[in-house]
């Protein structure tokens, strides 16, 4: 059996992957089958070829990565591999050298960046999804500055969610990182007021996207190229958030 029809078919089921937890794996996968030169299989998930290929993605010159990369890639092997174990797929639990990723700095865009951002976004011409492009641009990096939210957290908010009487944003437990429980953030009134001028139907995306995911980081890499800012990625947006609530005591 192909490791990858496990993951589709038995393991992103039961464990209710999201689609972009599904992508990650795939990504991991990708490289393990380029490393064995095929898809790999089940009998694959072995404590020394998974360990070769760890240290190859640690020492391949043709595609270096981060060991931050590498780390994921072994959690995710390790995850698939104890599923196939405790359902008897193969014969035995891997052992794999322990492994810890390398502490870095955050990184994370400066007040200064987002002020360059901001004002790029409200000069921008024409539409997102049907909406002005300088309203969408403007208030989504808002909420990331203003809430420290997740990418996975904003872009599936709907207008429901938008309190615009308390100045608050509700994330939904389904929506967030270990999907646990609701969390309310704060929003200044500026910021609320110019979400409200583009107020849908309560279950309607307050941001709709019509292209595809890599298009929305792309997007923003085109921004961060016009405002002269170092792109970093949405997460980004979250460390800023905190620096700023650290600074502020």
């Amino acid at each position: 059996m192909l490791i990858r029809q496990l993951l589709m078919e038995r393991y992103a089921p039961l464990y209710q992957l999201s689609d972009r937890t599904k992508v990650l794996y795939g990504h991991t996968l990708d490289r393990f089958d380029e490393f064995l030169g095929r898809p790999g299989t089940l009998n694959d998930l072995d404590d020394v070829v998974v360990s070769q290929f760890l240290a190859h993605r640690l020492t391949d010159p043709k595609r270096p990565v981060r060991r931050t990369t590498v780390l994921k890639d072994r959690v995710q092997l390790l995850a698939i591999a104890n599923y196939a174990a405790k359902k008897r797929l193969i014969p035995e639990f891997l052992t794999l050298k322990p492994m810890r990723a390398a502490g870095r700095l955050p990184q994370a865009y400066l007040p200064d960046d987002v002020h360059r951002l901001l004002d790029v976004c409200r000069q921008l011409p024409g539409l997102e999804a049907g909406l002005p492009r300088a309203w969408w641009w403007s208030t989504h990096l808002g909420v990331f500055v203003e809430t420290a939210g997740r990418i996975g957290e904003i872009k599936v908010l709907c207008w429901r969610h938008v309190d615009r009487e308390r100045q608050v944003v509700l994330y939904e437990a389904e929506s967030r990182k270990g999907k646990t429980r609701d969390i309310e953030r704060g929003i200044s009134s500026g910021l609320a007021d110019l979400l409200e001028q583009h107020r849908g139907a309560p279950d309607a995306p307050v941001w709709p996207w019509v292209l595809g995911n890599e298009m929305r980081y792309h997007r923003l890499r085109q921004l961060c190229k016009k405002a002269g800012v170092t792109y970093r990625g949405f997460h980004a947006f979250r460390k800023t958030a905190a620096s700023v609530v650290a600074a502020q005591g």
